[in-house]
């Protein structure tokens, strides 16, 4: 991984936005690709790892709450992110699913307050 650099605003397109729910998860994606450019986004106030590969760009930035997801995904689609995923922990109301399956969802219940603003 190289220096991690400062910019006051975050200018470049991505293809694909991923939000991390835990700080180790940042950590671990600039291990697994040191590639990468992590920078300090002033406008989030996060720093935002980037990495290339071959036409693509991804941006991961690390996030917990409702509130302050909300605003990442605002700047990863003025940033043009035409996917966005989450990566975390989530609880199920599904009798079979259990602690540690992996879910793939493609609608949640949520009851947090900041979801229906969108």
């Amino acid at each position: 991984m190289s220096e991690k650099q400062f910019f006051l605003d975050w200018q470049d397109n991505i293809d694909a936005g991923i939000i991390l729910e835990q700080n180790w998860m940042l950590e671990e994606i600039s291990k697994k690709f040191p590639e990468g450019i992590k920078f300090y986004c002033f406008s989030i106030d996060r720093d935002i790892y980037v990495i290339k590969n071959k036409d693509r760009k991804f941006a991961f930035v690390q996030s917990n709450g409702s509130s302050s997801t909300a605003c990442y995904v605002e700047e990863l689609l003025k940033r043009n992110a035409k996917e966005i995923y989450r990566v975390g922990t989530c609880g199920s109301l599904q009798d079979h699913i259990n602690v540690g399956d992996v879910v793939l969802s493609s609608a949640a219940i949520r009851d947090e307050g900041t979801s229906d603003q969108y």
